[in-house]
């Protein structure tokens, strides 16, 4: 398969090369960069495809949100992502 990480626009690879990794290796960095996209467009939906229900999400604060509780920061622009940088 072919992965286009082009369409990704609001997020940053940095560290490695696409064309030296396996499938795999690939396949998750794929996930993972349109993630990071779906957080920077506030794209609830795709969130939801990629994240488990039973999700938590632990902030540098250490405030603790469930999925649902931190998707709605997303969704209203409490929570907001310009950029996301994958190294």
């Amino acid at each position: 398969m072919k992965y286009d990480f082009s369409a990704f626009s609001n997020v940053r690879i940095t560290g490695a090369d696409p064309a030296r990794l396996t499938d795999d290796e690939l396949s998750v960095l794929y996930v993972q960069a349109r993630y990071c996209q779906a957080m920077t467009c506030s794209d609830i939906e795709t969130m939801r495809e990629i994240v488990s229900e039973d999700m938590t999400f632990t902030h540098m604060s250490g405030m603790k949100q469930t999925r649902e509780e931190y998707f709605a920061d997303i969704a209203s622009g409490r929570l907001n992502y310009f950029t996301i940088g994958i190294k």
